[in-house]
């Protein structure tokens, strides 16, 4: 949004198809980039045969993780460049859009992919990951938990997930993500266990008490 509402040429970049897709909705769709130059396969990208990767075709992530999230493209060099400028919105509409329209996208786009099997890829980045990927792994699961439903469906898996929660904390320290993440998750708990009548105040009253029983030591370490 910053680089949009400058009016200046910017390049932007796609590792490939997926990433073309998401810059598409995101960038043109939301945005409403003025586009420069449409999307161009990028001279010099990696060719069949050519090994720009050295071997190593996604640094930084675990054989697990890789495993899960397979897919064929090398995220090592861009496919896909475009350039734009500016933006079509004015400055009170992006502002709206960076502020609230974007956010609430990115929250929509976290519940979909986790219906779609996302999950599983986080589980394994907050187990095996390092700091950054576990945090994005945090981020993804708070907004796939909002979803009241997906946090009932979820809710089923609670050790599995809050295990990998609490893996991520011992190795990376504290994260707010975290404990709203826990607290989600034993709210969906409480409310199948008391209905959906329940008074909200008793529900969070024993969110709270659970969550100090259960993971207190965690979270005040």
């Amino acid at each position: 949004g910053a680089l949009l509402g400058l009016d200046v040429p910017v390049l932007f970049t796609c590792f490939g198809a997926k990433e073309r897709q998401g810059e598409n909705l995101m960038l043109r769709h939301l945005f409403r980039a003025k586009v420069l130059v449409d999307f161009l396969e990028n001279p010099l990208r990696p060719h069949p045969g050519d090994d720009p990767s050295r071997h190593v075709r996604k640094p930084g992530l675990s054989v697990a993780i890789d495993q899960i999230e397979q897919d064929s493209e090398v995220r090592l060099c861009n496919a896909v460049v475009w350039w734009a400028r500016g933006t079509e919105h004015s400055a009170e509409e992006l502002k709206e859009v960076v502020e609230v329209k974007g956010l609430q996208l990115l929250k929509e786009l976290a519940q979909d992919f986790a219906q779609r099997g996302a999950y599983k890829g986080w589980l394994e980045a907050l187990t095996s990951g390092g700091r950054e990927l576990g945090t994005l792994a945090l981020e993804n699961f708070a907004a796939a938990l909002e979803h009241p439903q997906l946090a009932q469906a979820f809710s089923k898996m609670f050790k599995r997930i809050s295990d990998a929660i609490v893996s991520f904390i011992q190795r990376h320290g504290q994260h707010p993500h975290a404990r709203l993440c826990i607290e989600r998750l034993v709210f969906a708990r409480v409310r199948t266990s008391l209905g959906v009548d329940a008074d909200d105040t008793i529900m969070l009253e024993l969110v709270q008490q659970t969550v100090e029983e259960q993971f207190g030591a965690v979270f005040s370490a």
